[in-house]
């Protein structure tokens, strides 16, 4: 499986595109929490620069530092890091596979901005596994449903990606969450289209043991578990 990060100008639009939608609210949250973070990064600076409140300026910095280290480290890499935190900012998202003239054989996960494909994450379709949505922390927490249901890519790590990513993996087994958390039928309706797009570029997924997880067709009995 091909993990490089990269992007591509806009050149071919006879891709196997599906556009992913994003939550406003979540996007104006994440830029306030990173305008307040960059502000507040730049004050202590100043303020250490200056001589004052040095010790809640640096432990300030030291706390950034750690959570953007920790962070570079789950990306995988500061280039990737950089691409994500700029795809959740800005830029349309999108999945993309081959041109239709070409046999596909992985899928794309990126974002548009100023005419550029941004690609966050590539997976290799004969490792796609299932296609599956459900609730997330704050229902388990409240105990019913809180309109937080998310769609998940399921699909098998090679050897060498499996040793690089983080030790919170699931077995052999990686995710890649599609689209944002919201209602159960908004959810749905996504994770439908998204099951028909990859079945439209080659990935025969067949309907699990409920409607809201599809699995490869086939391969259901090799599946290493379930998460």
């Amino acid at each position: 499986m091909d993990t490089t990060k990269h992007s591509l100008k806009v050149e071919n639009p006879m891709l196997h595109e599906m556009v992913i939608p994003k939550s406003r609210s979540g996007t104006v949250l994440y830029w306030i929490m990173t305008s307040i973070v960059v502000f507040f990064v730049l004050l202590s600076v100043a303020n250490l620069i200056c001589g004052v409140s040095m010790v809640a300026s640096g432990l300030w910095i030291v706390f950034v530092t750690f959570m953007v280290r920790s962070s570079v480290r789950e990306a995988h890499g500061v280039h990737r890091y950089l691409t994500n935190l700029l795809g959740g900012l800005a830029g349309r998202q999108f999945v993309e596979s081959a041109p239709e003239a070409e046999p596909a054989k992985e899928v794309r996960f990126g974002f548009l901005l100023f005419g550029h494909r941004f690609i966050r994450e590539t997976v290799a379709l004969d490792r796609i596994e299932s296609v599956e949505w459900s609730t997330g922390q704050a229902t388990s927490m409240a105990g019913h449903d809180m309109n937080d249901w998310s769609i998940c890519l399921w699909y098998v790590l090679d050897e060498a990606t499996s040793k690089s990513r983080p030790p919170n993996r699931t077995k052999n087994r990686w995710l890649v969450i599609v689209g944002p958390a919201r209602r159960k039928q908004e959810t749905e309706a996504l994770g439908l289209s998204f099951v028909t797009f990859l079945r439209n570029v080659g990935v025969a997924l067949i309907e699990g043991e409920n409607e809201a997880r599809f699995v490869r067709g086939g391969q259901a009995d090799r599946m290493e578990g379930k998460p």
